[in-house]
C-alpha cells in the first residue's frame, strides 16, 4: 500500500419529578443514547451506514437535530438521515481537518495486523428547546467500528445485536393483554384504561443464549421521558416486584430492570395525577450492545441497536 493510500468513506448522501437527581434511566434534557454503524465489523470496499440517536422530552425521533459527521465545520445530514457511504483505498477527503482521526496510525494497523477500529463522530447543536428549556449546546457521541483488509468469513457474531420484536403485556380486571410492538409505534390508553403496570419484553434475532456460547453476552438499557406534554410531573417507575411481574409476564421472567431484557414499569402515579380528560405521552427507549462475557465494564465490542415507542395517554 502507497504511503500516499488513504483510507476514505464515501458519503452517499441518502435523501431520504423532585429536587433530588432523578434515576439514570429519566431522560429529560437531551442526551445522546447510541450511534448504530452497520456493519459493526467491515471490510475494504464494502458499504456501511451509520444512525445517531438521542431521547429526550423536547427530541422527536421523526425530526430530530441535524447530525455532523467527524466535525461540526461538516456539511450537515437531516437526524433521522443516515451516514452511508463505502470504504475504499484513497484520500481521505471527506474527513474534515479537526477530526482527531490518526490516518497515519489507522494505516499502519491495517498493514501490520490486518484491521484497525476507526473512531466515527456525531456532533449535534441543540436549542434551547430540544434542550428542556436549558441553554443551547452541542453535545458529541463517539463509537469505533472494526476496519479489516479483507472480511470475516462467518459473518454471525460480527454484525449488530438486532432487536427482533419487543412484546408488551398488561394485566387488569382480572385478564391479560399480550401485543407485539415495532419501533416507532404508538401503545395508547386512556386515562379509564390505564393499567397500574405495564412489562417489555425484548429479544434479538440471535438469541443470547448463542452468544454466550461464543464467550459474548448483551447489555440492554432501557430509558423514557417525563411527559412530553408537560401535563403532569409523575413517571413512569422501574418496578422489581415480582409477584406484579408474574401477572404481566406469565411466562415468567428471569430478572426485571432497566439494564434487562424484561422491562416492568409502574404507572400508578401517573393514574393517580391524570385528571379526566388530560393528556400526557412518553417515549421510551431501548438499545442493546455486545460485549465481552468476561470483559471490564467498558470492554464493548461493536455491534449494537436502539428502539423506540410512545406510550401515550388520551
Amino acid at each position: 500500500m502507497k504511503r500516499t493510500l488513504l483510507i476514505i468513506l464515501t458519503l452517499l448522501l441518502v435523501v431520504g419529578c423532585s429536587d433530588s437527581m432523578p434515576p439514570s434511566y429519566i431522560v429529560d434534557g437531551a442526551r445522546p443514547l447510541m450511534m448504530v454503524i452497520t456493519p459493526p465489523d467491515i471490510a475494504l470496499e464494502e458499504s456501511f451506514s451509520a444512525q445517531f440517536y438521542m431521547g429526550g422530552r423536547k427530541i422527536n425521533q421523526q425530526s430530530g437535530p441535524e447530525v455532523y459527521w467527524f466535525s461540526p465545520d461538516a456539511p450537515p445530514l437531516p437526524y433521522n438521515q443516515p451516514l452511508a457511504g463505502t470504504v475504499t483505498e484513497d484520500l481521505l477527503d471527506s474527513i474534515p481537518e479537526g477530526s482527531g482521526i490518526n490516518v497515519d496510525t489507522l494505516l499502519n494497523n491495517l498493514e501490520t495486523v490486518g484491521y484497525t477500529d476507526v473512531p466515527l463522530f456525531a456532533i449535534t447543536k441543540l436549542t434551547e428547546e430540544m434542550n428542556g428549556g436549558a441553554d443551547a449546546r452541542s453535545i458529541a457521541i463517539q463509537k469505533r467500528f472494526r476496519l479489516r483488509k479483507k472480511p470475516v468469513t462467518n459473518r454471525k457474531f460480527y454484525q449488530n445485536p438486532e432487536i427482533d420484536l419487543v412484546i408488551y403485556s398488561y394485566y387488569t380486571d382480572g385478564y391479560q393483554s399480550k401485543m407485539v410492538t415495532e419501533s416507532g409505534e404508538v401503545i395508547a390508553f386512556t386515562s379509564k384504561t390505564l393499567p397500574d403496570y405495564i412489562g417489555f419484553h425484548s429479544t434479538t434475532k440471535i438469541m443470547e443464549s448463542e452468544y454466550e456460547k461464543e464467550g459474548l453476552r448483551l447489555v440492554w438499557r432501557w430509558f423514557f421521558t417525563p411527559d412530553r406534554e408537560e401535563t403532569i410531573q409523575a413517571v413512569p417507575i422501574v418496578s422489581y416486584d415480582a409477584e406484579e411481574g408474574s401477572k404481566v409476564f406469565p411466562g415468567g421472567a428471569d430478572a426485571l430492570g432497566y439494564r434487562e431484557p424484561h422491562l416492568l414499569l409502574s404507572l400508578t402515579d401517573i393514574k393517580d395525577e391524570l385528571k379526566s380528560g388530560e393528556k400526557a405521552e412518553y417515549d421510551i427507549y431501548l438499545t442493546v450492545q455486545d460485549k465481552t462475557l468476561n470483559g471490564e465494564r467498558d470492554d464493548y465490542r461493536f455491534g449494537a441497536d436502539f428502539f423506540f415507542i410512545t406510550l401515550k395517554i388520551n
